[in-house]
């Protein structure tokens, strides 16, 4: 009876040890693991963020170099077909152009000053990096600094503005200039812009 008893009390062990619910530890992250698995993904981001917009302001530059070793050449065919370089918009020949999409469309982003005494010129542009060229008289000048009227200016040492007395004092200098920021519209009367 006592081996029959320990049998029953031994079967009904494993009876009630298998009907009874198990508890298993659960698999799963904490939530101080879930925060480092995301500020890992922010930091990534940023770092994706940050090259994207390197690599954009690269390809804005090359485009703005690439548009200034064209102008050099298209302003030297203009002054061997005119005797000098373009003084009006309708002076510059046809094949002009920007890549309009490079430059900064916050403001004016591109003066045309020529000195008529002395036959030179200088332009100044800016891309949407930010970054300021000069051409002077067929030099660039990469890096410049903030592009203004008065800068572009500078390398040909006259001033950007016009005569007062156009008679008796006659302007020297012809100036242009491409996205006029106060009209927030590229120049319409400009061969290059249009």
């Amino acid at each position: 009876m006592c081996l029959r008893l320990a049998m029953c009390t031994s079967s009904s062990y494993h009876r009630r040890t298998m009907l009874m619910p198990t508890y298993k530890q659960q698999q799963g992250f904490t939530i101080v693991e879930l925060l480092i698995v995301v500020v890992v993904i922010a930091i990534l981001a940023a770092i994706s963020v940050v090259a994207y917009t390197n690599i954009q302001n690269r390809t804005y530059d090359s485009a703005v170099e690439s548009d200034v070793s064209a102008i050099i050449k298209k302003m030297e065919i203009a002054k061997m077909s005119l005797g000098h370089y373009p003084y009006t918009s309708t002076e510059f020949e046809d094949g002009f152009k920007f890549s309009k999409s490079a430059y900064d469309g916050a403001n004016n982003n591109i003066y045309y000053i020529v000195d008529k005494d002395t036959d030179r010129y200088a332009i100044g542009l800016r891309s949407k990096s930010g970054r300021g060229y000069i051409i002077n008289t067929g030099v660039m000048i990469r890096d410049a600094g903030p592009i203004s009227a008065a800068k572009t200016a500078e390398p040909l040492g006259i001033d950007w503005g016009t005569s007062n007395d156009p008679i008796n004092d006659p302007p020297r200098r012809a100036v242009l200039q491409g996205y006029v920021g106060n009209t927030t519209s590229w120049s319409s009367g400009w061969k290059w812009t249009n």
